[in-house]
């Protein structure tokens, strides 16, 4: 592929004549062509150099504009944008191989890059990005691939992107390691060839810890035992709960407490009302229509798996016909499928792989009906088996469960359904100031953006990004707003 030095060629510039002139656009101010001089139009015709002027080539090329300068103005590089905008040519990279021209056709087919597709034209995109850059390629020229990629194939850009190409690459910042597909093949190349990598400079992210302690009137003292030796009337609760808001925010977010002192020092807390509630203080602006935007989605999310391949009727031990399901079980059944998604996988300790099976359980773990509760909350393993996340057990089918749970700290926290069950799971992440399960990272951070806003959409997974492109486009092709 020609580099922008070959694109912006220098030549020699007879004394009178324009020194460039820049193709453009005719209806568009923004650049769309390299830069052509006067000596490669008349190179192309019958007249000389010496006989053509800036007015004939104007008059015999409308849309081109002249940009006159002195006879000896040197020719300067074009700006960075500018080279990033031609510096790499997807369609021309993967078109060289029959593997790359088979991925070009389906995309533009389909609209949509598959599993295996992707991995193709990532491998042999990164696979041009080695031959022509080392195994240690600038940000500038991995930006401009992953830009290349999205000029490419528009359905794949991420419509709420600050770039719409964060899924390919992602320039690292603040102490986050660069990411998307393009960058994390070559991590993975590096690591097969055994490139040493350079040394990652971490910003000193250390601040003083500003404490402000709440002051505990006796009035506070008196609320708190009264909560813990009644159950109503729950209007009264929901006021307490309220007015001892900040203490309960203190004493999570210390180090003096662990989680079991707070809930047993705010038993109320276990309420998914109350949960909710704090939620709303911790976060004002955030939307809270989870059960509402998610029927929205649910279509979207199980054409996506099929699309992409996901077999997942195998994986959840599901046998069902998509058209004949109800509401309901649709909206559970695009629950079910995030991990399969958005699930992370991690090695085990024998060094294989983590099965999705445990990035569904992580997420949402189905039991049958009779299970007794109690012993199963006994049997839970902390260090092993992370909480908080949803418990559902079902008769006939799995994506009709009688019972759902939100499971914390060995707690059984009873829910309507499997949506509430989520809704309330994820709030009590922040409520309680818990991590995400390793496990299913990638499902909490879609839900995250695309359901409550909240997340920076800077530190979203490329398959995420993907997600959100499809969906895009599925809302244009229906004449829909993107969601």
């Amino acid at each position: 592929m020609r580099g922008w030095q070959e694109r912006y060629k220098t030549v020699a510039i007879s004394p009178f004549s324009a020194s460039a002139v820049e193709l453009l656009d005719p209806d568009e101010s923004s650049f769309c062509m390299p830069t052509v001089f006067l000596s490669d139009v008349a190179s192309t015709g019958t007249a000389s150099t010496e006989s053509i002027s800036g007015e004939d080539v104007a008059g015999q090329h409308p849309h081109l504009r002249l940009e006159l300068d002195s006879p000896t103005t040197p020719f300067e590089a074009p700006p960075l944008k500018r080279q990033n905008a031609v510096m790499f040519d997807t369609l021309q990279i993967l078109s060289e191989t029959e593997s790359g021209r088979d991925v070009i056709k389906a995309v533009q087919t389909d609209k949509l890059l598959t599993k295996r597709n992707g991995h193709t034209m990532v491998t042999i995109l990164v696979g041009h990005l080695l031959t022509h850059y080392g195994p240690n390629p600038g940000s500038f020229e991995k930006s401009s691939l992953a830009q290349s990629v999205c000029r490419a194939f528009p359905c794949l850009k991420d419509p709420d992107g600050v770039t719409g190409y964060e899924a390919y690459y992602m320039k690292g910042a603040r102490g986050r390691p660069a990411t998307g597909y393009l960058e994390e093949h070559l991590r993975y190349v590096r690591k097969t060839l055994k490139y040493k990598k350079p040394p990652v400079s971490e910003e000193d992210t250390s601040s003083e810890a500003i404490t402000v302690t709440v002051e505990v009137t006796s009035d506070l003292q008196e609320k708190i035992a009264w909560m813990k030796s009644n159950s109503g009337p729950r209007y009264t609760v929901k006021d307490f709960m309220a007015a001892t808001f900040n203490i309960r925010k203190e004493w999570i977010g210390g180090s003096t407490h662990s989680l079991a002192e707070v809930i047993e020092e705010f038993p109320k807390i276990l309420d998914p009302l109350m949960i909710t509630q704090d939620f709303t203080k911790l976060f004002k602006d955030v939307k809270m229509e989870f059960i509402e935007e998610w029927p929205n989605y649910s279509d979207n999310i199980i054409e996506y798996a099929s699309l992409m391949q996901i077999n997942w009727k195998s994986q959840l031990d599901i046998d069902v016909d998509e058209g004949c399901l109800t509401r309901e079980e649709k909206d559970n059944l695009a629950l079910l499928l995030l991990p399969l998604m958005f699930g992370t996988r991690s090695k085990t300790k024998r060094g294989g792989r983590s099965a999705k099976s445990d990035h569904a359980a992580s997420f949402i773990e189905l039991k049958l009906e009779h299970t007794h509760v109690p012993s199963y909350l006994l049997g839970i393993d902390s260090s092993s088996r992370p909480q908080p996340f949803i418990l559902g057990l079902y008769a006939n089918s799995k994506l009709a469960p009688s019972q759902v749970f939100v499971i914390l700290e060995r707690h059984a926290i009873e829910v309507k359904s499997l949506s509430e069950g989520v809704d309330i799971c994820y709030k009590a992440h922040y409520v309680f100031n818990l991590e995400y399960q390793h496990h299913c990272h990638g499902v909490w951070q879609f839900i995250d953006s695309n359901i409550y806003g909240k997340i920076d959409s800077k530190n979203l997974p490329a398959a995420v990004r993907a997600f959100r492109a499809f969906m895009s486009n599925t809302a244009s092709s229906h004449g829909l707003p993107p969601s």
